[in-house]
């Protein structure tokens, strides 16, 4: 016996796929991104900073006033990322999809997919049980037991990295009241907003998520080895083992996806069955969908998971309809709690109104992706990676045009400095002006060529004067060769008169 069971593969996106991270990682509006016209910016704040300084940013952040702030520049250009496809209305936070911390990339998480799984093989055996205790209290029972009886802790799934993010709005299919059963329908306000007519504003939710047909690795482990070691010590704890989870640890990959396969095939037509009864406004998208679904769950698994998998895929599904025939704070059928609202996903507008739920993924062999994926999927990284490349080019052609703009810009700022300088010299130096114009009198510049007595000996800059001292009163002196300003005044342009002081 092999001492484990690998299935290896693909992961295909089929719809929208959110799981998300920690809730301040979360995108928030006003402090990561704004919104001018429908497209989304998410800001880069050190080039923020670096244009508008640390206080007024700051300032405009504590005060709410960001985009204020931002409008007076391109925000494409103070961006890290500039999205103009998410439908419909943008409230105040965009949902982030988790990413490999190193290579910042999307991923689905081993724990969730493991947890799809779980679900799937718990549907296997029969579903969840009620048990009442010796209160007549209700409890219940998994068929795999407590966590120390769980044998999926055997089960070993590796983190799924992705390439490439998008974004799409959501927004909830709710049931509502009406004669005479209850009639579906789409939530526009928090308490009381649900009627018949699809809005692509009110109670809206953005999420970043993993893009659609998009591929990742599967790598998925059964340890057989250690079930076997845990069989062979006889606790009667291990009775929770059987021969229907034996059929999966111990079953070939074609096996298992034949288990997913019939899992899914049940729950799709579930859920198709919901939609036709409780019909609304723009639900003919949603019907198209799972009938293309049930189509795909043929060729190879389809599973879900993340955001809006709802109730009944965390549960493993029990039941044998998702009806509903009462609501008391959810929905019920038969007495059961049943799910009463749908997260579905939707773009575009008008015509090109397209609407999904969220979290369907396909686990493939690697040679049906060969066959059928693998050429179209290779153009699009391409694509991606050319885009990019593109991205990165432009990004440093732009930093090289910045940091050039800035060495001119200084370089102009020396200039104008040394130029004011050399006007303000020139400004300091005396000036030579014909007596024509000393009619009137009139300041006129002046060297001090010494001191007579209680006289200051000066020779003005006068044409035709410029050699001649005279003398103006005085007594303190002036050191030589000082530039003065004196009265002057020629009222026939001849003779030359002095008045007053140095100015």
């Amino acid at each position: 016996m092999n001492d484990k069971t690998i299935i290896k593969g693909k992961i295909r996106i089929v719809s929208p796929v959110h799981i998300g991270g920690a809730q301040e990682k979360h995108a928030l509006k006003g402090l990561d991104y704004v919104v001018n016209k429908g497209t989304v910016y998410f800001l880069d704040e050190n080039k923020l900073i670096a244009h508008f300084g640390i206080d007024k940013y700051s300032n405009a952040l504590a005060l709410g006033k960001l985009e204020e702030l931002c409008g007076s520049i391109n925000l494409t250009e103070y961006s890290k990322k500039v999205i103009s496809d998410i439908s419909g209305e943008i409230g105040t936070d965009i949902k982030i999809n988790i990413k490999n911390s190193l290579s910042n990339k999307p991923i689905i998480p081993g724990s969730s997919l493991k947890g799809a799984l779980r679900s799937v093989f718990v549907n296997k055996l029969g579903g969840a049980k009620i048990e009442y205790d010796w209160n007549n209290r209700p409890k219940t029972v998994e068929p795999f037991g407590s966590i120390a009886e769980d044998i999926n802790r055997f089960m070993i799934v590796a983190d799924t990295e992705f390439n490439q993010c998008s974004f799409v709005n959501t927004k909830t299919f709710n049931l509502r009241f009406g004669q005479p059963d209850f009639k579906g329908g789409w939530k526009h306000e928090l308490r009381g907003g649900t009627n018949d007519q699809f809005h692509s504003s009110g109670f809206t939710f953005p999420h970043e998520v993993i893009a659609q047909n998009d591929f990742g690795d599967l790598h998925l482990v059964f340890n057989t080895k250690s079930l076997q070691n845990t069989k062979n010590t006889r606790d009667p704890k291990i009775l929770k083992i059987n021969n229907q989870i034996e059929s999966i640890y111990y079953g070939s990959q074609q096996q298992v996806f034949e288990i997913i396969q019939n899992y899914s095939a049940k729950f799709i037509e579930k859920e198709l069955a919901f939609f036709r009864k409780f019909e609304a406004n723009q639900s003919g998208e949603i019907i198209t969908f799972y009938g293309n679904l049930l189509i795909e769950n043929k060729k190879m698994p389809i599973i879900r998971l993340g955001l809006g998998s709802g109730f009944h895929s965390m549960t493993g599904d029990p039941y044998d309809s998702h009806d509903i025939d009462a609501i008391d704070r959810r929905g019920k059928y038969n007495g059961k709690d049943s799910a009463k609202s749908r997260k579905i996903a939707f773009r575009g507008s008008g015509d090109d109104l397209r609407l999904m739920p969220l979290g369907f993924i396909q686990l493939i062999t690697d040679e049906y992706y060969d066959e059928y994926f693998k050429e179209k999927h290779e153009e699009k990284l391409k694509r991606i990676e050319q885009a990019e490349k593109s991205k990165k080019i432009a990004e440093t052609q732009k930093q090289e045009e910045i940091k050039k703009a800035n060495e001119n810009r200084i370089k102009v700022e020396a200039e104008a400095i040394e130029m004011a300088k050399i006007k303000a010299e020139e400004a300091l130096q005396p000036k030579m002006v014909e007596i024509s114009i000393l009619k009137k009198a009139k300041w006129v510049d002046a060297v001090v060529v010494g001191q007579n007595g209680k006289m200051l000996k000066f020779k003005p800059f006068i044409s035709g004067f410029e050699e001649k001292v005279f003398e103006i009163s005085y007594s303190a002196g002036m050191p030589l060769d000082t530039v003065i300003q004196v009265m002057c005044m020629s009222p026939n342009g001849k003779c030359y008169n002095s008045k007053g002081l140095r100015k």
